[in-house]
């Protein structure tokens, strides 16, 4: 706490002024956090001092709130890219970073708890910095941090705003907040870039990390990296109690389908939305081989049934046995393949409703970036136009991809014109094959 206390006032947060007559007084708690390596051991406990953002009131304490996040996807081509052309890594962490960026809107807090000045109890700061917990206080920092790389000459992507780039320096960097993951051809030109970055802000710096946006990192002898997420998955399992089940092989069972159609005695819904809610998370970053799986669950969560609560704990039992299960990032064999994507789609996969499921994976230098598993959000009429739809989705954000990497001065061999002959393939084949009332579906 004394070390916090330090900051905020080192920093000029706020001005100690009289409690004013008619504005109102934001008030403020300790928060208080453990911080953990990668192996969930306790490294240090940290204090921060966040008011209270739910009694600020918009157009008068803040205006405009929105800051971009880091994209996983982002992250994952930087990842692929330094893991193919053997690039140096390093991270940075900016302390107290909320408190270098000015704050935009009249707002008053009460003291520090514990610190108040002698005499002057009663007194408030009116607040010069973005103080953690206000609302703007993100979108603050994060101006301040771009006008920052701007004069280091480092932009950022379209496609992208967490990402940064110098392609004549070949530097890149992902940004999430306050921490920073950078990649570079030449590790003096990274160390320069931090050297520059500390006559900003007070930074801490680490070669090689092993943690970035909740991922795990391990790194390999032969230069490849592991990502995954053993510590979200133990707390999972410890929050329902599972860290002691008996593991399965399978994230499901084979008759799925039939298990979640069965009536059953109802279940609790906030146990369900819970579980449903943070199951979610890992398929979105390093698990796609439960994708299908939580996004099936997902959809009888009110109300959901000890049928479906019976599923989910057997999907709890494989995450006990696969907990550092993850995406590994190797060197590409194959420098031709730089941007594929497969993808594929199960006609009429629902019992009742008869939708479509489809999925896709795109890979950039043989290693996973992208994908997606889901039911269809439109009734397909045939096997073609379930296959028509997905194209449409995965096309998508190949371009997507594309336009990023083509941002960053990647040049690609192999682009979305790949998945378009396979979508054509399908297309001719299919009339090849028709019957007569084909060419309806073709239209």
């Amino acid at each position: 706490m004394n070390k916090e206390f330090e900051s905020l006032t080192s920093k000029n947060t706020g001005t100690l002024v009289p409690p004013p007559s008619t504005d109102k007084v934001i008030g403020g708690m300790w928060w208080l956090v453990r911080k953990k390596n990668e192996f969930g051991e306790i490294l240090k406990y940290k204090a921060r001092w966040v008011c209270f953002r739910n009694h600020q009131e918009h157009l008068f304490n803040y205006y405009d709130t929105y800051a971009a996040v880091a994209r996983s996807e982002s992250f994952k081509i930087l990842l692929s890219l330094m893991v193919n052309r053997k690039y140096s890594a390093y991270q940075f962490d900016v302390e107290t970073a909320f408190l270098y960026a000015e704050m935009d809107a009249l707002n008053y807090v009460s003291q520090v708890a514990n610190y108040k000045v002698p005499g002057k109890e009663t007194w408030v700061w009116k607040l010069n910095k973005s103080l953690y917990g206000t609302k703007q206080a993100p979108r603050q920092w994060k101006a301040h941090l771009v006008s920052t790389l701007c004069k280091l000459d480092l932009a950022s992507a379209d496609t992208d705003e967490c990402l940064f780039f110098n392609t004549e320096r070949t530097l890149f960097l992902h940004i999430q907040v306050d921490d920073g993951f950078i990649i570079g051809e030449k590790a003096k030109i990274i160390k320069h870039f931090l050297t520059q970055m500390s006559k900003s802000y007070s930074i801490k710096r680490k070669k090689k990390p092993t943690q970035h946006l909740g991922y795990t990192l391990s790194w390999q002898q032969n230069g490849s990296v592991i990502l995954h997420q053993k510590d979200f998955c133990s707390k999972i399992l410890e929050e329902f109690n599972m860290s002691l089940s008996n593991s399965i092989k399978t994230p499901a069972p084979e008759n799925i389908h039939n298990v979640v159609s069965q009536v059953s005695a109802p279940f609790s819904n906030l146990t369900m939305q819970k579980a449903i809610g943070m199951l979610n998370y890992l398929p979105l970053h390093t698990r796609p081989n439960i994708m299908f799986t939580t996004n099936l669950l997902s959809q009888f969560t009110n109300p959901p049934m000890t049928a479906h609560w019976s599923l989910v704990k057997h999907l709890l039992r494989y995450l006990n046995w696969t907990q550092c299960l993850g995406l590994h990032f190797t060197k590409n064999e194959h420098p031709e393949s730089e941007l594929m994507g497969w993808a594929d789609a199960d006609y009429a996969t629902y019992l009742v409703t008869k939708k479509s499921h489809s999925g896709y994976v795109i890979m950039f230098l043989g290693n996973p970036i992208s994908w997606t598993t889901k039911k269809q959000p439109v009734l397909a009429q045939s096997t073609t136009e379930a296959e028509f739809i997905l194209m449409n989705k995965c096309s998508k954000e190949m371009r997507w991809l594309s336009n990023l990497l083509t941002t960053l001065n990647i040049k690609l061999k192999v682009s979305i014109v790949e998945l378009l002959l396979v979508w054509d393939w399908i297309m001719q084949s299919f009339r090849g094959k028709s019957q007569v009332n084909s060419f309806e579906l073709l239209k």
